[in-house]
């Protein structure tokens, strides 16, 4: 199979050959293509390895004292970068240029023929290191597999397809990684290998009660995610799935869960009737919180609502938000810590205690239901007989609550009752009479607060 990156590479070369035509005579460039879309679509292995596949076909490694003939045709002239490392003798027929490695190094080699010129990379090792590449070399290459040393790595070009191919380059592998030429830990595998080796993963660890494994098939060994558990995955590995390279790691299943984000909205509303309390929304078909369900972060813009020529006030006093966890309590409050003067006796002292709202949440989920064990404490100062407290209120439920549904959690009404007294100056000092001057009017207040969550995934 050709792969896409074997075409681009062919589109580069193609670029390549149309960019450097000047050495070509007008007809060599038609043959010269000609020959090379040939090769190209012969040989697409040699092309789907990497960019410089090219340069990698003439790049040779060599032991020390071993000789490498480059055969050319028409040789005008060459050239050596470092006669330090290698030498070179051309034949008498000048068709045969040998090559013999000197010592350790890089060196270049460049010629020129009739119509053309190439170059020619050589890198000089020990005879021990250059055995062990060659066998690496024809070990791949037995089982149809080619090979490139690239960035220091040996690098597998093909894809893995089959069983064997897999044990070879697993050997390999493990053979030569304390070597100086090790081999890549990318590999890639094709479609039907891939589903092969899924089928025969999941299922054995599927057979022994282990669920929520995740693999990664893009590195030798090839990568397992599993939840902790007392079974014994030594035993799998060496008996059940003896023919894959694993590498087994166990997470905290917990570790893995997703985020979610508990979206919180208080709304006070206040009235001198508690008629008025209702904001008319009873008339209205739905509830307070199916405009909250609309758009959770803009309810009601303005804080004054008009109904019936009747003036309310609705204010949300805070709209927080906190990332949580299934499992996991959070808490927040939305409040602060007032002084308190308080008298023991003839001692004065000050105490600190909190006024505000305290919300408690843990979610728990149960298939694809979601659980939200919740408490509520609302607590504000008190004062009566000179001595200041703290008076609270607290809730505590466990809701059904689904994902991005706004539900109403909290409804506490508050009544308060106001004196008040006035009087005309003077006048309402006369005797008797003076009543008809002064007023005592009694003003009932009401408010309400209500507490509205949002669940969503994060």
């Amino acid at each position: 199979m050709i792969s896409p990156l074997y075409f681009k590479n062919y589109s580069n070369l193609f670029d390549n050959f149309l960019y450097r035509r000047h050495f070509l005579p007008i007809q060599g460039q038609l043959v010269k293509i000609i020959i090379l879309l040939s090769f190209s679509f012969l040989s697409p292995n040699t092309l789907s390895c990497g960019n410089n596949s090219i340069k990698q076909q003439n790049t040779k490694y060599l032991g020390i004292g071993e000789y490498h003939q480059i055969k050319l045709n028409h040789l005008k002239n060459y050239a050596l970068s470092n006669r330090e490392i290698i030498s070179a003798k051309l034949s008498s027929t000048k068709k045969t240029l040998l090559i013999r490695a000197k010592q350790q190094g890089l060196s270049t080699v460049k010629v020129w023929q009739k119509s053309s010129q190439k170059e020619f990379r050589f890198i000089v090792m020990t005879k021990k290191l250059a055995g062990e590449l060659k066998s690496v070399n024809y070990s791949l290459s037995a089982l149809g597999l080619d090979s490139q040393i690239k960035n220091g790595e040996i690098k597998v070009c093909n894809l893995v397809e089959n069983f064997p191919q897999l044990s070879i380059v697993w050997k390999l592998k493990q053979s030569r990684k304390d070597k100086i030429f090790k081999l890549s830990d990318h590999y890639r595998f094709s479609k039907t290998f891939k589903k092969i080796l899924a089928s025969k993963i999941y299922s054995s660890f599927i057979k022994r009660k282990i669920t929520n494994v995740k693999c990664t098939f893009e590195t030798l060994p090839i990568t397992c995610t599993i939840p902790k558990s007392k079974i014994d995955l030594v035993g799998i590995q060496k008996f059940w799935l003896k023919n894959i390279p694993l590498k087994l790691i166990r997470v905290n299943e917990t570790l893995m869960l997703p985020n979610y984000r508990l979206k919180t909205k208080l709304i006070l509303t206040e009235s001198a009737n508690r008629d008025i309390l209702q904001l008319g929304l009873h008339k209205i078909s739905g509830k307070v919180f199916s405009l909250i369900n609309k758009d959770f972060n803009g309810f009601i813009g303005e804080n004054q609502v008009n109904i019936n020529n009747t003036k309310v006030k609705l204010s949300s006093m805070a709209t927080p938000e906190i990332i949580l966890r299934v499992g996991s309590k959070s808490q927040f409050s939305i409040g602060s810590e007032i002084p308190f003067s308080n008298k023991l006796k003839d001692d004065l002292y000050t105490e600190w205690k909190f006024a505000g709202l305290k919300v408690s949440a843990l979610i728990e989920k149960e298939g694809d239901q979601y659980f939200l064990n919740i408490q509520t404490e609302l607590s504000r100062p008190n004062t009566s007989s000179g001595t200041t407290s703290i008076t609270s209120n607290r809730t505590s439920s466990r809701l059904n609550i689904k994902l991005k549904k706004t539900l109403e959690v909290v409804n506490i009404s508050h009544r308060g009752i106001q004196n008040e007294l006035s009087s005309l100056s003077y006048l309402s000092r006369l005797p008797i009479l003076g009543r008809l001057f002064t007023s005592n009017t009694e003003i009932e207040t009401f408010k309400n607060i209500k507490l509205y969550l949002q669940l969503e995934r994060l």
